[in-house]
């Protein structure tokens, strides 16, 4: 047990150091009924959400909603067929193609929420974050009550630095859509920015790890910082019991 417990320490003090002092260690597991992208940056499980359909999940709580321009607005079949075309070539790991068809898509229908959120999903993933950002907040204009995007958009002004913005957006993710852990875990990363929000923190991201077990090893940070170790190791305890950890250079664990 002591063994294991310096093990711990040790894979923390690696990962830690190298992850929070950037951005999030983002999730890579997203929320059911939706597809993803393949990251393009090895060290960043990059993935954003993007819908394939606009019907909500049944098994989402009543905060998802659907706004009533969404439901309405009926894209072109050209525009559609594009979409299609470039939710498959996301799938295949081609993010310059798949973006292609989305520019198609919003440029043949330009209040196609979905191409415009899509879009957006590619371009964070060629890392232009800034035409990821313009792309993302088109499609929350189209589509404000839908929390995904809203999520992905907090994740991409992480990116870029903005904070503030990126909070409001997690927050908002989080009030539409309860049960979007991605929302949650990013919300939680922001708030842990300040020691004063640090039990708001703590509860998103144990909303999270319901899902993202990389929300341990954020806790297990929290935790450490705080002095409470004995709180911290079971948190880094859950996360390596996840599968998730790597093995360190020179070593491993079973």
């Amino acid at each position: 047990m002591y063994m294991r417990k310096t093990y711990c320490l040790i894979l923390y003090s690696v990962a830690a150091a190298s992850v929070w002092a950037q951005t999030p260690y983002a999730p890579g597991r997203w929320g059911e009924n939706y597809t993803y992208t393949t990251p393009a940056q090895a060290d960043w499980a990059d993935h954003l959400e993007y819908s394939r359909s606009t019907a909500v999940p049944a098994e989402r709580p009543a905060g998802e909603r659907v706004s009533v321009a969404r439901l309405r607005h009926k894209p072109p079949s050209k525009a559609v067929n594009l979409f299609v075309k470039g939710v498959k070539l996301a799938s295949a790991g081609d993010c310059q193609s798949s973006a292609a068809a989305f520019e198609q898509a919003v440029s043949m229908d330009p209040a196609f929420s979905e191409a415009h959120a899509n879009l957006g999903v590619q371009y964070s993933t060629m890392g232009l974050f800034e035409k990821a950002a313009a792309e993302l907040r088109r499609a929350v204009e189209l589509d404000p009550p839908t929390g995904m995007h809203h999520s992905n958009l907090a994740y991409v002004l992480i990116r870029l630095r903005q904070d503030r913005q990126a909070e409001r957006e997690a927050q908002t993710a989080v009030t539409l859509d309860p049960d979007n852990t991605t929302a949650h875990y990013l919300l939680g990363f922001l708030l842990a920015q300040r020691p004063q929000t640090f039990d708001r923190a703590v509860r998103h991201l144990d909303y999270a790890t319901r899902a993202l077990p990389e929300a341990h090893l954020l806790l297990a940070r929290l935790y450490q910082l705080r002095g409470e170790n004995s709180l911290a190791h079971a948190e880094m305890e859950q996360y390596l019991n996840s599968g998730l950890a790597v093995d360190l250079p020179g070593g491993g664990h079973n």
